[in-house]
């Protein structure tokens, strides 16, 4: 799959690193949306892992968003960020 570099469409600042079909938001700008406050407390237990693999992983940083952009995820999701984060922590 080819790569290449775009800058931060919020920070302007930062180049990032694409793929096919990723919006260009750096690290950085990730990071800060993902700090909204989670109220469920399934949720905040799941999300509340070491904000290192979070940097690391697009993945993670995606499953998350999609839970502040929609309050739920399915099982498949939940599965595949626990094991992630198992996987990550090693």
């Amino acid at each position: 799959m080819a790569k290449y570099k775009q800058l931060c469409i919020r920070c302007k600042k930062n180049y990032v690193e694409m793929h096919w079909k990723q919006k260009p938001y750096c690290v950085k700008c990730e990071l800060e949306y993902l700090d909204e406050p989670i109220n469920d407390p399934k949720f905040k237990k799941l999300f509340n892992i070491d904000r290192k693999l979070y940097e690391q992983s697009y993945f993670l940083r995606s499953i998350k968003k999609n839970y502040l952009s929609y309050r739920k995820l399915s099982d498949a999701q939940i599965e595949a960020f626990k094991k992630t984060v198992k996987e990550l922590s090693k």
